[in-house]
């Protein structure tokens, strides 16, 4: 048997020499210090076997989601006709990965999608003066008639096509999510996890302020699990936007908690 203090150093010296290439080592079992361990040991701690993926992009969460070990059901949602054709391509081997061209918010309607040659910033918002000047990409930009759907009045049929109870629901839609948790009101007991980009700094005209965005979610009992930097400011270090992982935490009664 190995000594376990040889196996610490082994494991520390394996470590700088990834780091001295420029890369990192993260622990998916065990570790929170970023949002990929943590979030590989949120959804195994809550059991979650289906994960809604709104604002898709490419696919590149649900690509996320499968290298963290997560073996269950992706519903990736994704509203833009050109990246969803690579969405639907990239997800067409894995049985248990189903998308929809579909935009969700707070209302069923059809609306104008902002479609940005940086399509992961596509938006019902305008991106503002200040993000314009950091990503040069958004200064192209079209727009595409797009169909919203609220999540409580699809989830039944998401429910009965894939079989899954625990659900997850990731919110990616620039500036857009508090539209898409309302469209969720009449099913959030059945949200155990949530992820939410959350901004410091506004990208977008008329987006909703970090507090607000919170607030109602900690109305609706989520709690903060885990928060990690998306991007800064390159000239002031300054976090833009926050990836926030919450979970479903109801606090007991005084009854209860006697009780137990």
């Amino acid at each position: 048997m190995i000594p376990r203090r040889a196996t610490r150093a082994a494991r520390a010296m394996a470590k700088t020499f990834v780091n001295s290439l420029g890369f990192d080592v993260v622990r998916l079992h065990g570790g929170h210090s970023d949002l990929a361990g943590h979030l590989a040991n949120v959804l195994r701690h809550h059991e979650i076997d289906c994960v809604l993926d709104v604002g898709a992009n490419r696919g590149q969460y649900g690509e996320f989601l499968r290298t963290l070990g997560f073996r269950g059901f992706i519903i990736s949602f994704e509203p833009s006709a050109e990246v969803f054709s690579t969405l639907q391509e990239k997800a067409k081997a894995d049985p248990k990965w189903h998308c929809y061209r579909l935009a969700l918010g707070d209302r069923d309607e059809v609306r104008d999608l902002n479609v940005y040659e940086l399509s992961s910033f596509s938006s019902f918002l305008q991106a503002n003066a200040y993000s314009k000047r950091i990503w040069s990409r958004l200064s192209e930009q079209r727009t595409e008639a797009v169909s919203v759907a609220r999540l409580d009045g699809i989830f039944d049929d998401l429910v009965s096509k894939t079989q899954s109870r625990r659900f997850m629901l990731k919110m990616d839609t620039q500036g857009y999510d508090l539209q898409v948790f309302a469209g969720a009101a009449g099913v959030l007991d059945r949200i155990s996890v949530l992820q939410s980009e959350l901004p410091l700094i506004p990208v977008y005209d008329g987006m909703p302020a970090l507090l607000s965005v919170l607030s109602s979610y900690l109305a609706a009992n989520f709690k903060i699990s885990g928060m990690y930097p998306i991007n800064r400011d390159k000239k002031t270090q300054a976090v833009i936007e926050y990836d926030c992982v919450m979970v479903r935490h109801v606090a007991p009664t005084p009854a209860s908690a006697a009780s137990q």
